[in-house]
């Protein structure tokens, strides 16, 4: 066996030990089907036996907690993103056990751009969540877009929120920006956290936000 080969089957082994613990698994969806492909690692992690369910995407959003479907976000718009990164939910387990799990996922497209599939995984983070993730002094633009579109609000409405003008919600959200008042950003921050929403760091530098 070769280095490069040798890298593979230790890296495969690595994902079948996760797998068998329940704390990973892989899914796929084909453009224009019901229907996923579920690795057996992901029925554990949803507390299931192994191909005991069709994982339909209706059976998908049933497992997600209400308050957190927003997360997972609209599967058509979803539907538009090369990538479907750091959306940690909570998955309501069929024997009422809560988990949380961070998604990760990849547009597969034809050669001609059109989109054939999503493929992607799940781990389960609730065991680290609480030590994983340490509250976020800053505020970047990406975290102040992505608390927008998780709570489902234009810039308008945060803006009326916040108790500021629209031109600055529009700075803070600008790469680069533009010098933006601390009191306009703490008030921009109150009133996410008011609505459930903390931006957070994780323990791997990545920045993100929890929703309740």
């Amino acid at each position: 066996m070769n280095d490069e080969s040798d890298v593979h089957h230790r890296t495969g082994d690595l994902l079948a030990r996760a797998e068998d613990r329940g704390t990973i698994g892989s899914w796929s969806w084909q453009a224009g089907q019901d229907q996923l492909e579920w690795s057996v690692g992901l029925y554990r992690l949803a507390g299931m036996e192994a191909f005991s369910v069709i994982p339909t995407l209706d059976v998908c959003r049933n497992l997600v907690h209400p308050d957190d479907l927003r997360a997972v976000g609209n599967w058509q718009a979803l539907l538009a993103m090369e990538w479907l990164d750091d959306r940690i939910f909570r998955v309501i387990r069929p024997d009422g056990e809560l988990r949380r799990v961070r998604l990760h996922g990849r547009a597969v497209r034809a050669s001609d751009g059109g989109l054939l599939g999503i493929s992607g995984i799940c781990i389960d983070v609730t065991d680290r969540q609480a030590s994983a993730v340490r509250e976020d002094p800053g505020l970047t633009h990406a975290q102040v877009r992505a608390a927008r579109a998780y709570l489902g609000w234009t810039a308008i409405e945060l803006a009326e929120k916040a108790g500021v003008s629209f031109s600055t919600v529009r700075r803070v959200e600008m790469p680069g920006r533009r010098a933006v008042r601390d009191a306009n950003l703490d008030a921009i921050r109150d009133a996410f956290t008011r609505s459930g929403v903390r931006f957070v760091v994780h323990d791997d530098g990545a920045i993100g936000i929890v929703g309740r």
